[in-house]
This record gives structure tokens, C-alpha cells and sequence, in this order.
């Protein structure tokens, strides 16, 4: 039976303070839900850095170390490797960055960040432990602010991978002698450290520290936490999309039909097309968010109402963020955003109506047309609400801002209201149609004055803003 996730992080509140305490993380199945090893080799496939039929000799080693542990796991790594000899060791990084992006980003457990989370509060010294190459890690390992990480390293060459190892492949009681390795350089007390890992070939580690965390265990990890009356978490927020998820998702949508009988009703009395839809928008956006059982905490909610009209600017992490934003502002708004959102069925149809600004963002004439329809908007007494950065970034990490919100605000003479949406991203990832229920933290910044902002100075008050927006999401160190 699991311990519940509260428990797991009740534990580190009531652990030591300090960096003489380490936490250790295994990366596969215990920070991301799946093997970073599969998808790499996918990639490499597909940048035809290795053949097909290396890959399916490489498929078939790890089929034998674990379903019948007739080769060991040092073979096992040994053939992936040979196979890169003479690859430079840029593009194998690039692989690594693709592979982040495309899939493992979206692997990400939110369990595993806010533990990570509570460890840095407490001054904990974070460690990623892994038989994986630090060229999966590091682009999961830099999101997370994670600088320290035990790995199996590959061999180089006048910038080229040999297809050899530099030294022993970090996996089983390996380790262990490269965390006590490390816990002696950094003066480390184990006993009072955290170790983290899925796999029962990590039980070395596991009985040196003192407190053992299986998380997602296998099964005989699990008979293993049992005997040791360790405890034991599972992260379920990664899980595949239960059928209770997707009939939710489709009640969610399903909100269109009454939304829009809602905004055809007013049109009936008023002849009044653009307020009828906006009506028929809003609509739709409260009941999507009630049928999502998404709960959204805002700090700062005040914010919201100080002064109107105001530009809203806002980051972009997940297609959630498009019905946060208006939810929150709630009336007497437009928005920005791709034209390909006229093709969405009923929705766009809706949002055309309302008055949304909907522009080629290829086209340099048609982005210039798009701020001046802004700019008449705010005149007009509507709001606008647009993401800083122009489009969704690809990880939770901000990306750089635009400079078409700020140029709008001062033509406009309006305050810049900043939302910072901080984790819609584990809600609902890049790449997934499928929201799970949780909570988004939002963070609404306090109005800013725009009004004596110059063409000269425009580029320190964009980076003074974007400085808030890391503060707020906790990306300084990023």
C-alpha cells in the first residue's frame, strides 16, 4: 500500500536543513513517466544517426536484460554506445534537446518538481543519479534547477564520441559508490539524505541513506519497501487518460452548445452581434473551467479590476492558458492570437464574432494591422489580452518577450497588467488534449504605468517585466 504524496513531502519539511543533506533522483520512471532511452533511440533513427537495424539490436539487448537477465546491463549499455562512434557530440546533444522537447517535457511528474521544490526550500543538496547519458538529463535536469548530476558518461574524442564509456555505466551498486563519491567531496551526510528511484536495481542506494523513497516501484521494489517498512509513493498525475478523463474532456467542449444558445438568446433581444458572442464566449469559458475540475488559486486577484482598460499579458505554457486568462478577466476583453483559431469548429466562429484579432503571424503586414486593431480596441474601451512571448514556448521556461504588447500600451495609454501563469504546463503539457483535474497557480502582477514609457527605453522595460515574470516563476537561476 502507497503512503500518500502529503506524506512524502511532510517528510522533507521535517528533515535537516542544509546542503550537508542530499537528495538524490533517478531520472527514468521517478522525475519522467517513461524511459528517456526509447525515445532517443527513436530519434537517432529518425536523424539517421543509426541504422534501423541498430536500433533493433540495441531494442533487443535491454528485451534481454529484462525479461531474462541472460546479459547484464553493462552489455546492454555498451551496445547503444558502440553504435554512436564517430557521431560529433553536438548533434548527439541536439538529440537530447529534441527529445526533451517533443516528449519529455510533457513526461515531466509534477510530483517529482514540487519535491524537488521542497528540497531546495530547505537547502538541500539535489542530485540526479542515473544510468541514463547526461545528454537526456540535462535539458530535464535544467528545467528542474537541478546543477549536479551522476550519470554514465561517454567517452570523447576531438569533440566526437569514440563509442566507448568514460568509466563504469552508472546503474546498480554503481550508484552507490559514485553518490558516496560524491556525498565525501561535498560533505554530504548520507543518513540524513534522500534517495528516489522506481527500480529494485537501486537497493544499494536505497539501504545507504537514510531515508529510501521508492516511488513508482516496480514489483519487487515494492516487496522490497515492504520488507524495509519503507515508504512508498505513487505518482499518478502522468498516468495514462482514464475513461473518467476523457468523458470529462468531452463535457468540457460540450459546453459550446449551451454557450452559444446563451449568446444566440441576447442576440434575439439586442441585434447586437459582437456583445451577444462575447457573451456566448464567456460563457463557454466559465463552464469549460467548471466541467474541467481545474481549480485556479490566484494571488493578487485585485489586480484584475484596478484599472480598465488595461493590455493583460500573460505566458504561454499550455492551450489551458487561453481559457485561464479570459476566466479571469471575465468581461469587456479581445484577444490576440494565430488565425488558424478561425478553423476551430464553433469556437472560432465565436471568437471571429467577438471581436478576437486574428492575424497571419508570417506576415510582417499582417502582424502590423493586428497591433493597430489592438490599439483601437483599448480606445474603444476593451481590454486586450495577449501572450508576452508571442507563442507557446515548448517547456515551462519563459521564453523572450515580444515587443508588439508594449508598443500597443503606450499607443493605447494603458497600463500592462501581468498574469503569471505558473504550472498549467502539468495540467495540461504541450502536445496533450487530454487536461487532468489539479490546480493552477496564477500570480496577477500590479498594473503598470506605461504612460511615460519612450521608443529609447523600450527594450529596459521589456527586460524589466520579463525579470518579474522569473521572479514570479521562480526561473532566476534558469
Amino acid at each position: 500500500m502507497s503512503d500518500s504524496y502529503t506524506d512524502l513531502l511532510d517528510s522533507v519539511d521535517a528533515s535537516r536543513k542544509g546542503l550537508k543533506v542530499g537528495a538524490f533522483f533517478d531520472l527514468d520512471k521517478t522525475i519522467i513517466a517513461c524511459f528517456s532511452a526509447f525515445y532517443l533511440l527513436k530519434e537517432q533513427v529518425r536523424a539517421k544517426q543509426i541504422t534501423s537495424l541498430d536500433a533493433a539490436v540495441q531494442l533487443a539487448a535491454a528485451v534481454a536484460f529484462e525479461a531474462t537477465g541472460k546479459i547484464s546491463f553493462d552489455d546492454v549499455i555498451k551496445t547503444s554506445v558502440s553504435a554512436c562512434a564517430g557521431l560529433e557530440e553536438d548533434d548527439f546533444a541536439a538529440i537530447g534537446q529534441q527529445i526533451f522537447e517533443k516528449v519529455l517535457v510533457k513526461k515531466i511528474y509534477p510530483e517529482a518538481a514540487e519535491l524537488i521544490a521542497r528540497h531546495k526550500r530547505m537547502g538541500h543538496r539535489i542530485v540526479m543519479v542515473s544510468s541514463a547519458t547526461r545528454y537526456q538529463i540535462e535539458p530535464v535536469s535544467d528545467l528542474l534547477g537541478v546543477t549536479d548530476i551522476l550519470c554514465s558518461e561517454l567517452e570523447l574524442s576531438e569533440g566526437k564520441l569514440t563509442g566507448n564509456l568514460a568509466g563504469p555505466p552508472c546503474f546498480g551498486g554503481q550508484k552507490l559508490v559514485a553518490t558516496e563519491a560524491f556525498a565525501k567531496k561535498h560533505k554530504i551526510n548520507l543518513n540524513n539524505s534522500f534517495f528516489y528511484t522506481d527500480s529494485h536495481t537501486d537497493t544499494a542506494l536505497l539501504e545507504r541513506v537514510g531515508n529510501a523513497r521508492p516511488v513508482n516501484p516496480d514489483k519487487k521494489l515494492a516487496q522490497i519497501a515492504r520488507d524495509n517498512n519503507w515508504m512508498v509513493c505513487d505518482f499518478n498525475s502522468r498516468k495514462k487518460p482514464s475513461f473518467v478523463d476523457y468523458a470529462r474532456t468531452g463535457v468540457m467542449y460540450a459546453t459550446l452548445l449551451p454557450s452559444s444558445l446563451i449568446g444566440s438568446y441576447n442576440y434575439l433581444f439586442s441585434q447586437d452581434k459582437k456583445k451577444s458572442a462575447q457573451i456566448a464566449f464567456n460563457s463557454f469559458v466559465n463552464l469549460f473551467m467548471l466541467a474541467s475540475g481545474i481549480t485556479v488559486n490566484v494571488k493578487g486577484r485585485e489586480n484584475l479590476w484596478k484599472q480598465r482598460p488595461a493590455l493583460f499579458v500573460s505566458n504561454h505554457q499550455s492551450i489551458l492558458d487561453g481559457y485561464i486568462t479570459p476566466y479571469l478577466i471575465q468581461s469587456d476583453y479581445v484577444a490576440i492570437g494565430k488565425k488558424e483559431a478561425r478553423n476551430l469548429p464553433f469556437l472560432g466562429k465565436m471568437m471571429e464574432d467577438s471581436g478576437f484579432i486574428m492575424f497571419d503571424r508570417s506576415s510582417k503586414n499582417a502582424g502590423r494591422e493586428a497591433s493597430e486593431a489592438c490599439v483601437q480596441a483599448l480606445l474603444n474601451g476593451d481590454s486586450v489580452m495577449m501572450a508576452a512571448e508571442g507563442t507557446r514556448s515548448p517547456t515551462p521556461s519563459l521564453l523572450p518577450f515580444k515587443k508588439g504588447a508594449f508598443h500597443i500600451a503606450t499607443q493605447a495609454g494603458v497600463p500592462i497588467v501581468p498574469v503569471v501563469i505558473k504550472n498549467a504546463y502539468e495540467i495540461l503539457p504541450p502536445g496533450e488534449v487530454i487536461p487532468r483535474t489539479g490546480t493552477v497557480e496564477v500570480e496577477v502582477l500590479e498594473p503598470i504605468d506605461t504612460s511615460n514609457w519612450k521608443k529609447e527605453t523600450m527594450e529596459d522595460h521589456i527586460a524589466d517585466l520579463r525579470d518579474r515574470f522569473l521572479v514570479a516563476l521562480d526561473q532566476t537561476d534558469r
